[in-house]
């Protein structure tokens, strides 16, 4: 799990310093909240994962958005899609305070996933084209 975050967080080649950078991380959310740090990272991801996607497909000629189920990997993968443009325009020190912040239900990645969720509502009425 950790490895499929630093692979997805990685820029310019940086791997090594982004894995120390977790591992301080992970430390310092131990000292702070005296629990498993891995574990709370799990926890947050698993609380910001998407079960649905929306699909587009050309139906009798118009482009119909389509609202989908997607399997745990392509939910992991969208999860730290949002993390990572959250934190483009912060820096990655802000990485533990945004799994605080999602652990304390007040992050901008949840309003992230509420909005999808209620593009995916919207489309709600297109869900029997599903096939």
């Amino acid at each position: 799990m950790i490895a499929k975050v630093v692979n997805n967080l990685c820029k310019k080649g940086k791997k090594q310093l982004l894995e120390l950078y977790l591992l301080k991380m992970f430390n310092l959310i131990n000292k702070k909240n005296q629990r498993n740090s891995i574990l709370l990272f799990k926890f947050a991801l698993n609380k910001i994962k998407p079960i649905i996607t929306l699909k587009t497909k050309r139906i009798r000629g118009k482009n119909i958005v389509i609202p989908n189920e997607i399997n745990n990997k392509k939910q992991i993968k969208l999860a730290l899609i949002w993390i990572q443009t959250v934190l483009k325009n912060k820096k990655l020190l802000d990485l533990e305070t945004e799994i605080i912040n999602i652990l304390n239900n007040n992050s901008e990645i949840l309003k992230i996933k509420d909005k999808h969720y209620k593009n995916a509502e919207s489309y709600r009425a297109f869900v029997h084209y599903k096939w």
